[in-house]
């Protein structure tokens, strides 16, 4: 009968709502794109995703920072590991591609002043979770000269 056909669609549509509902609740962006597992610095910083905020690190020019980025993707694809210090006027980039980013970057007069250190992952996917990366971490430095 067309009463029960038309019972049949709406309860079945009803079904296939709530089951979109339930499956949109369990994704997550760790099932669709690349995360920042941890990130360590050579001057004892630790990040993770449930850590706190950390305080500044002092640096001097010449020292050399080394940073240890471990990622994952859901895929298992290549992931290339970005690493930005300082300033968009005194930027200095580091990447690489590996199955763990190891970047470092030797501390420069023009990074002197409090400086953030941004890690950054990207996959080799066409889109990406933020525009340009997928993934980021980051510490925060106060730069000082050499010798004050």
């Amino acid at each position: 009968m067309p009463h029960q056909e038309q019972l049949i669609l709406g309860i079945d549509g009803e079904i296939r709502t709530r089951l979109a509902k339930y499956r949109s609740k369990r994704a997550t962006g760790r099932d669709c794109f690349p995360c920042i597992d941890s990130l360590r610095d050579n001057f004892g910083n630790v990040w993770t995703p449930t850590s706190q905020s950390i305080s500044p690190t002092n640096l001097r020019v010449g020292d050399r920072l080394d940073v240890v980025v471990t990622a994952s993707d859901p895929e298992g694809r290549e992931i290339e590991f970005w690493l930005e210090f300082g300033s968009s006027a005194a930027m200095t980039m580091v990447r690489t591609k590996s199955a763990r980013g190891e970047l470092s970057v030797t501390i420069g007069e023009e990074h002197i002043g409090e400086q953030q250190v941004d890690a950054k992952i990207v996959s080799s996917r066409s889109f990406h979770r933020w525009g340009a990366w997928d993934d980021r971490a980051c510490f925060r430095y106060l730069v000082l000269p050499s010798k004050i």
